[in-house]
């Protein structure tokens, strides 16, 4: 009984880092995102700025 006991915690331990994981990898993408949308801005004002000159 004791050891079923021990195996339910783990598993219970597992699953809740299991969705931790999970939220920061949600949190990642949208970091990336935001990243790779401020990077495409970027390129967009230096060709703005090349045609200024």
């Amino acid at each position: 009984m004791e050891i079923k006991g021990l195996i339910e915690k783990t598993q219970a331990e597992l699953n809740e880092l299991a969705q931790q994981i999970q939220q920061l990898q949600q949190k990642q993408q949208v970091l990336v995102n935001e990243a790779l949308k401020k990077q495409g801005a970027l390129e967009l004002l230096q060709e703005m700025e090349k045609d200024e000159v």
